[in-house]
């Protein structure tokens, strides 16, 4: 009996990360494929052959999915026609994260948890707080004379960039 249930867990054998490594901001996208939920019987009949197994997607769903343990799905999810996780970074730190998600073989009423893992990146070359892909100049850090050559007063950031001070419109 124990056997006939461990050879029914649901497992994805691909799981497919757009990139192991996103730029923070950016979406990042999963997706399961090579999906396998054996089933015993269909239709009342004993299923014998391997080659005899219908779609898994079909009988299979994620039902929880959590990214370092906060919930990312508000409903199971039917995987048949299903194209994917989407995760938003933005409200993520820099650094390795992990998502773990919850198959469940819904015929046998059993589930596994398979996990992956990623990283979300900061980069930013020239150390002025402006990650490289929005910075017009990401090869130039900002100096203090450049700074002022605009006109305005600069002061130091602890985080790491530079502060500008932009004087307030004045009304006449």
């Amino acid at each position: 009996m124990v056997m006939m249930r461990v050879m029914r867990l649901p497992e994805a054998g691909v799981v497919q990360l757009s990139q192991p490594v996103v730029e923070f901001g950016e979406n990042l996208n999963l997706t399961l494929s090579d999906l396998q939920a054996p089933l015993i019987k269909t239709a009342g009949n004993y299923i014998l052959d391997h080659n005899d197994q219908p779609p898994a997607a079909g009988h299979m769903r994620l039902t929880q999915a959590w990214i370092d343990g906060i919930e990312l799905l508000q409903a199971p999810v039917e995987l048949t026609g299903y194209n994917g996780l989407q995760v938003a970074t933005s409200n993520l730190r820099e650094g390795g994260h992990t998502i773990v998600m919850r198959l469940e073989n819904s015929d046998a009423a059993l589930y596994t948890y398979q996990r992956v893992t990623f990283e979300v990146a900061f980069t930013d070359s020239d150390y002025d707080g402006i990650q490289d892909h929005l910075d017009l100049w990401p090869n130039q850090p900002p100096t203090q004379k450049t700074i002022t050559a605009m006109a305005f007063p600069i002061l130091p950031n602890f985080c790491g960039g530079w502060q500008v001070l932009i004087p307030p419109l004045r009304s006449t």
